[in-house]
């Protein structure tokens, strides 16, 4: 099946629409540094406190451009950010540098992060987590001995310290597991900050907004990845998160702390054995995170980012920095609204079988597929248009596809958005590989249910076909991506094969598979797997009108017994170990290979 994982822990920060602007050309780069790198960079050295914390504000809006931000790293920023700005004597200059720290590790993701930590970034962030929780309960003992800039101050200190170490475990794998390892200690600090920061008898926060939100993004992203962490929330929060979100709403909150409470709010749902009303909570998640972020002008934002990318000398650096921010944490509730919404339609579909000889009620009674049919495919397509969000909305409405087609249900309602969903993608190509896994996820679910009803041609086929081996010769792209897309591929040709009346079609869909096989051992154990699971369905009963023609009279059966031995080698070859779901599945279409070849002799008494 097509259905997709989630996205990436990362993929929800980088809202950056800045960040596909081309890089400059060497001669360009060349006077860019002289005139721009250079002089920032200087000032970043400075020994006058002012100096250094313009550099910083100045090379935070910079490094927003890829041009000027790659410039900057070759310039040993890193290096000076860790050497000379984070052990400033600056209260200020240290808070700003973690800030630009977070910002480059969100944005540039495993290289820095990796760079970081090999430079012993947690022993710094501890120790200045130790700081911060020395200020903190100051604070608490006495609020009124703290001034308003100094508490401004320390909020934003824990924020990007907070935020830091977010983007460090989205850098990698073992990243988020080496600092999951590590947070037990941050885990008490956060709680004695919910404990001080939110009074929820007369809905008054007493820390600052972006504190708070980074504290919801740090809960939220490693509870979404692990087991332990989110059988901890209850414990961290000590909150009831139905209390929690009535008093973001009275608070009047960002719209991305709300919209991360509705994701808490659905790993807590998943994490529990909740069945009465769970539909009901699901409907709400959904419709609150998109009633947040409904009245985002995603044009205003950008362009409050975009502007002064190229002119950062005449403008009040502390005034831009919160604009930017304000921007920055409304395109980002929506990219985070996607996710949820990716997130709700696998556990509905995790908690549902298929329908079979049921009658289904009207989706009017149905709060949650009505909306599923109606709202959130509506807003995923409206989204398809900016670049920042296509990735997340195509994932999210390739998901949204398969329950459908694996569950049958409304299938009248969903055939009509399902065609219009088809006209839309493919009315003109799509170059982005990791945008086309999705793309053909979605039309592999349309054409598995709804195959007469959408229009297919000859050329169509042809270019696809066309289209695989382009991408299957093809040794610069990523591998992974490769043999995911290739897999995609496949399975939509097969769904387009069993269309009845389409003989023609389904001799040079099934040819090409065969094709494919007989490249062994050139072919990837994957793509052989799924291609043999793909066959087993195509011709899996003789009344099928193509099976004599194509399959009996072009030999399928004899070819596919010659081929048993470098099926099976090729099957063998998947490591247990390194892909152990792989590995039961090959095992299992390796066994059924037998099955097919004895029951497809007998079905015709060959």
């Amino acid at each position: 099946m097509g259905k997709l994982k989630k996205k990436s822990r990362s993929s929800r920060h980088r809202v950056n629409p800045v960040a596909n602007r081309k890089k400059g050309a060497e001669q360009q780069d060349a006077a860019l540094r002289e005139t721009k790198i250079l002089p920032i960079i200087a000032k970043l050295k400075s020994v006058i406190p002012n100096d250094k914390s313009m550099a910083l504000g100045t090379i935070t809006i910079m490094c927003e451009d890829p041009k000027y931000k790659s410039l900057l790293l070759k310039e040993k920023l890193l290096q000076l950010i860790m050497e000379q700005c984070l052990v400033d004597d600056n209260s200020e200059i240290i808070v700003e540098s973690f800030g630009l720290l977070r910002n480059l590790v969100i944005e540039e993701g495993y290289d820095v992060a990796t760079y970081l930590w090999r430079q012993n970034i947690w022993v710094t962030l501890e120790n200045n987590l130790n700081k911060a929780q020395i200020s903190f309960q100051a604070l608490k003992n006495d609020p009124k001995k703290v001034q308003k800039n100094e508490s401004r101050l320390l909020f934003d200190y824990i924020e990007n310290l907070i935020s830091l170490i977010v983007g460090l475990g989205n850098g990698s794998d073992d990243l988020f597991e080496q600092i999951t390892n590590k947070l037990d200690s941050l885990v008490i600090f956060i709680k004695e900050i919910l404990n001080y920061g939110l009074d929820l008898n007369n809905n008054h926060l007493r820390i600052s907004g972006t504190l708070f939100s980074s504290i919801l993004d740090l809960i939220y992203d490693f509870s979404s990845q692990s087991v332990e962490f989110i059988q901890n929330l209850d414990q961290i929060l000590e909150i009831d998160i139905n209390k929690l979100q009535e008093f973001s709403n009275k608070s009047k909150l960002n719209k991305l702390t709300m919209v991360y409470i509705q994701g808490i709010k659905l790993q807590l749902l998943e994490a529990s054995n909740i069945s009465n009303g769970k539909d009901e909570i699901l409907y709400n998640i959904i419709n609150d995170s998109l009633s947040t972020i409904q009245d985002i002008n995603i044009e205003n934002e950008r362009n409050v980012l975009i502007e002064n990318m190229d002119n950062t000398t005449n403008i009040n650096i502390t005034e831009e920095t919160k604009k930017r921010s304000k921007a920055k944490s409304n395109l980002q509730a929506i990219s985070l609204t996607i996710e949820v919404i990716t997130a709700t339609i696998e556990i509905i579909a995790v908690g549902r079988t298929p329908e079979e000889d049921v009658e289904i009620k009207e989706t009017e009674d149905d709060p949650l597929f009505n909306s599923l049919l109606g709202r959130v495919p509506e807003v995923l397509t409206f989204l398809l248009s900016y670049d920042e969000y296509k990735t997340g909305s195509l994932t999210a409405l390739n998901n949204l596809n398969w329950l459908f087609a694996t569950l049958r249900i409304y299938l009248d309602e969903w055939s009509k958005l399902a065609k219009n969903l088809w006209t839309l993608l493919t009315m003109k190509p799509e170059e982005n590989l990791e945008n086309k896994i999705s793309l053909f996820g979605i039309l592999w679910a349309i054409s598995s249910v709804n195959h007469d009803d959408i229009p297919i041609s000859d050329d169509f086929i042809k270019s696809l076909i066309n289209e695989y081996q382009t991408v299957s010769n093809d040794e610069s792209l990523d591998l992974y991506l490769k043999e995911e897309y290739l897999v995609r591929l496949i399975g939509f040709l097969a769904s387009l094969a069993q269309t009845q009346g389409q003989i023609e079609r389904n001799g040079e869909i099934s040819g090409f598979l065969m094709l494919i096989l007989n490249q062994l051992p050139n072919v990837s154990s994957k793509i052989v797997i799924e291609i043999l699971d793909l066959i087993y369905e195509i011709f899996g009963d003789l009344e099928y009108d193509y099976d004599y023609p194509i399959f009996v009279e072009r030999q399928y059966l004899q070819k596919l017994e010659e081929l048993s031995p470098k099926i099976k080698h090729s099957i063998r070859l998947v490591d247990k170990n390194v892909n152990p779901e792989l590995k039961i599945k090959g095992e299992e279409v390796l066994n059924n290979l037998v099955r097919f070849i004895d029951y497809k002799k007998k079905e015709r008494g060959l």
